[in-house]
């Protein structure tokens, strides 16, 4: 009975799925001005895992403090494949996924860049969906297992543009020519 047992526990932890969540996605924090146009980097870091694709689904964005440039994004060097890049402007949020072609990553990098205008004074965060254990929100995968097991959202922090003081005094000099007049009366 004991060798049965011992077995099936043997048996049973073989069958079990080995998912070591290690895997983080970042959006990188920065302070800008009003009108300033910047990027902000979305980085993976697998945490010695290989994975073979990431979901951004979806980094929510503040639409009244900053303008996605453009209806896509830059994608990273990861992952040979994009099959979802789209900017939803009316919606503040970014849908991307990146996925390999039979080969895996493992380390840290550059998934995405996004193209930013500040718009107005305030802080803007840069808030993945995340739900630990979910697979209908940010994933970082490999053969069908969620190993994402953290995210660090980004802030944008919106100060005033400089403004440039014009001098509108006139700085030309003037050279005053001094005339004389002589009255010359003749007999």
């Amino acid at each position: 009975m004991k060798k049965l047992c011992t077995f099936s526990i043997g048996l049973l932890l073989l069958l079990l799925p080995l998912s070591v969540q290690a895997a983080k996605l970042s959006a990188e924090s920065k302070s800008v001005k009003v009108g300033d146009m910047f990027n902000v980097v979305v980085s993976l870091n697998t945490e010695n895992q290989a994975v073979s694709g990431v979901d951004v689904h979806y980094l929510n964005y503040d639409k009244s403090l900053l303008e996605a440039q453009g209806a896509i994004i830059t994608a990273g060097s990861l992952f040979a494949v994009t099959p979802t890049n789209l900017v939803d402007a009316t919606n503040g949020r970014i849908d991307f996924s990146q996925i390999s072609t039979g080969t895996t990553y493992n380390g840290s990098g550059t998934l995405a860049t996004i193209s930013f205008k500040a718009l107005k004074e305030g802080t803007a965060n840069l808030t993945f969906n995340y739900t630990n254990g979910s697979t209908v929100d940010c994933n970082v995968s490999q053969s069908g297992v969620d190993l994402l097991d953290g995210v660090t959202n980004g802030t944008i922090t919106i100060s005033a543009a400089d403004v440039t003081a014009t001098d509108n005094s006139s700085s030309s000099s003037t050279s005053s020519s001094s005339s004389t007049t002589r009255i010359v009366s003749f007999p």
